[in-house]
């Protein structure tokens, strides 16, 4: 992104591994993922990729540069999970709220009056797992309301480490 210049990468994607041409306006972090913020030449459209499923990269000179868009300005209007986000409810124990993965996912929670924390956010469907994983260490400190597909994935997860015991 600081030598503005296009990229040839190898991404490694929902749908396979494909090659493409972007051009990179930024890197950050969030909810647990370092995200490339991006023009990709392909689509004809800005996008979002997950920066750890690029798989190589090469410069490309010669195109033409899009407008650029700051990242403050790309995360309020451009990354919304590109559609593909689903909303996530679940109430946080107060010993749960002490869990680290928490805070590094979702940032600060707003407490109710019992001291529980209220997680209100979105998750992309595609990392469901990714979340059950992370979330599956609160144990009964968590009790995720939605979406259905991610208590799907918890009651997976806990029912096979309970298989290993039986």
């Amino acid at each position: 992104a600081l030598a503005r210049v296009h990229l040839h990468i190898t991404y490694d994607g929902k749908g396979g591994i494909s090659e493409r041409v972007i051009y990179p306006f930024g890197l950050y972090a969030q909810r647990g993922f370092w995200y490339c913020a991006c023009y990709d030449e392909r689509r004809g459209a800005n996008i979002t990729l997950r920066a750890d499923r690029v798989r190589s990269l090469e410069r490309v000179e010669g195109l033409p540069q899009p407008q650029h868009i700051p990242l403050p300005d790309w995360i309020k209007t451009v990354e919304r999970d590109d559609g593909q986000g689903l909303p996530l409810r679940a109430r946080v124990a107060p010993r749960g709220l002490k869990h680290a993965d928490l805070e590094t996912l979702f940032g600060h929670l707003p407490l109710d009056s019992e001291g529980y924390g209220l997680l209100h956010s979105t998750v992309p469907a595609s990392e469901i797992d990714y979340f059950a994983t992370r979330l599956l260490p609160l144990g009964t400190d968590i009790v995720v309301e939605s979406p259905p597909e991610l208590i799907a994935s918890l009651k997976a997860k806990a029912a096979a480490i309970c298989e290993l015991y039986s």
